[in-house]
């Protein structure tokens, strides 16, 4: 009997040494966690730090900013490099990139311009250099009364529109009677591709004048499928890729997005959701002040909002939303102009640079 108290102890030492190991595995574990803070991308500094707006396709990710258009591609996995150290490909510059707007992209296109002939640069994403993918379009030639383009600043948003169906609508100032108004063309891109390379071309296009009463402070200018959306400081219109167009509310909608058959939208103060592709629609709730002129956005299945240099990830129904703040380390004055997962990374683009993380550690609260 006097051997049971140290057999017990030599128990206890045992066991505890099984459980140490146990937990020493998972501090292991814990030693390598998702990236958890907002990396800096090296390829955009100095001349590329202004980066306006991003577009990622099945193989590529598109930047564009004040110095051009950039396209990242990932390397071949046994080079052992992460896809932040993917080869950078440059376009030939050949438009002026506003400094203070953001211009959109598409898998197929992007759109530059040239400001002193009042020019519109549709160009192929597969043939930039060719002749055949690039088209110049004249907005004096569109339309006589043409005065400026309508930008916007990036923080409210593009200062233009890409449906699905390959079509652009480009608001802008005529002079008209002695009063400058708004109007908007819708042209048709059509984009022929040819194995590697593809042909690009501008078909049809449509003036589009709204009311009287639109007045000519554009507050954003959105699609959804194939319907585009815009807000002036007085109304909301829905116009569809016929050009028609429907005044929908009178107020300003500051964010639209389609999850599933509903197309929801923040105005100042309230959700409202439209269940038959924007022609009508209902006054759900209430949405926080500090979140209803954010830009909302799919990213790695979720609802992620963004404004300035903040992020929320948000939780929309019919019956409600939530929202929380997620963490914006080394975000700091940094004004974010676009979010989109690449070759499981998210990257951000902004006016001061490009940062990317892991997915899971985006969803991090704020800290």
């Amino acid at each position: 009997m006097r051997w049971l108290p140290v057999t017990f102890i030599v128990f206890l030492v045992l066991t505890g040494c099984k459980k140490s190991n146990e937990l020493g595995g998972e501090r292991e574990a814990d030693d390598n966690p998702v990236q958890s803070e907002w990396k800096a991308h090296g390829f955009f500094l100095g001349d590329n730090v202004n980066q306006m707006n991003s577009m990622p396709t099945s193989d590529k990710l598109f930047f564009i900013g004040s110095n051009g258009l950039v396209a990242m591609e990932p390397v071949a996995e046994e080079n052992g490099l992460e896809p932040f150290d993917a080869h950078i490909v440059r376009y030939a510059k050949d438009f002026d990139q506003p400094e203070k707007a953001r211009l959109p992209l598409s898998p197929d296109f992007f759109i530059g311009y040239h400001k002193a002939s009042h020019t519109i640069a549709f160009t192929s994403n597969l043939s930039p250099l060719l002749p055949y993918g690039k088209v110049y379009f004249s907005m004096k030639r569109l339309d006589p009364d043409f005065s400026e383009f309508a930008f916007i600043d990036p923080i409210n948003g593009e200062s233009m529109a890409i449906n699905n169906a390959n079509q652009v609508l480009v608001p802008f100032l005529a002079t008209a009677e002695g009063k400058s108004v708004l109007r908007l063309a819708l042209i048709d891109v059509q984009v022929t591709k040819m194995d590697s390379q593809s042909a690009i071309d501008t078909l049809q296009t449509r003036i589009i004048s709204l009311d009287d009463d639109a007045g000519i402070n554009l507050e954003r200018i959105q699609s959804v499928e194939e319907d585009f959306f815009v807000s002036t400081a007085k109304n909301f219109y829905k116009i569809d890729k016929a050009g028609a167009v429907s005044q929908v509310l009178p107020k300003p909608i500051y964010s639209v997005l389609g999850l599933e058959s509903v197309i929801y939208g923040m105005g100042e103060g309230t959700m409202f959701a439209s269940t038959d592709k924007g022609v009508t629609w209902t006054e759900l709730y209430e949405v926080p002040s500090d979140l209803y002129r954010s830009t909302l956005t799919r990213v790695d299945g979720k609802t992620i909002g963004y404004r300035n240099e903040r992020l929320w990830e948000v939780s929309l129904s019919q019956s409600g939303m939530s929202a929380r703040e997620l963490d914006n380390q080394h975000l700091q004055n940094h004004t974010i102009t676009s979010i989109n997962e690449f070759e499981g990374y998210v990257f951000l683009t902004t006016t001061s640079g490009v940062f990317f993380k892991d997915p899971k550690g985006v969803l991090q609260d704020i800290r």
